[in-house]
């Protein structure tokens, strides 16, 4: 079973707009102009999109998804308390336990990688190295991190490697809108964190 984070601000907005949707339905079923069904079809349709675009899908086929983001300080057991922004690359990974391999492919890039020195326990549980083995990355219960090697000298990499995390789609897409410059934006997205 894939490892789904829910803020609880989010699922109790989301209940409460459900109902509200939900009593509109009712009302709109008791009237019988045509603009009525346009508007209940609308609010099924959207209501099928928002979860089509903000959820990974990926764990239906055994594939994790990490949406990379920045810290402004470092990562502390997987937890990014300031985050800085986001990183532009959505990395995909499927695990095979079976031959002890990992295999990772970037959204924009189609090309697979197969990742080295991989110790596979199932899906949500495995670390590789990476980047010629200057960086370790897996996956703890089913939460992504990565933490630099003994080889790697560069101490600019060293700090933007601890800083680095994945966040669930529905939260990378709203940090996404948080950098934004429209004020309208980043007001909706401080009630909502």
């Amino acid at each position: 079973m894939a490892f789904i984070v829910v803020n609880w601000k989010i699922l109790l907005a989301s209940s409460f707009i459900f109902i509200y949707l939900f009593i509109k339905c009712i009302d709109y079923l008791n009237s019988k102009t045509a603009l009525d069904y346009v508007v209940i079809f609308l609010l099924i349709f959207f209501a099928l999109l928002i979860p089509y675009k903000v959820i990974d899908w990926g764990f239906l086929s055994g594939e994790n998804t990490a949406h990379l983001a920045l810290c402004k300080n470092e990562v502390l057991f997987y937890h990014c308390n300031s985050p800085d922004h986001t990183l532009s690359a959505t990395v995909y990974y499927k695990a095979i336990p079976d031959r002890q391999e990992v295999l990772g492919w970037v959204e924009s890039d189609k090309s697979i990688e197969k990742l080295n020195d991989c110790a596979v326990k199932d899906m949500n549980n495995w670390s590789c190295k990476a980047a010629g083995g200057y960086r370790e990355i897996g996956y703890t219960s089913g939460v992504y991190w990565t933490k630099p090697t003994y080889l790697e000298k560069d101490q600019e990499t060293i700090a933007f490697t601890k800083k680095m995390y994945a966040v669930p789609r529905w939260k990378h897409l709203l940090l996404s809108v948080h950098e934004s410059d429209n004020p309208n934006l980043q007001l909706l997205m401080s009630i909502i964190f």
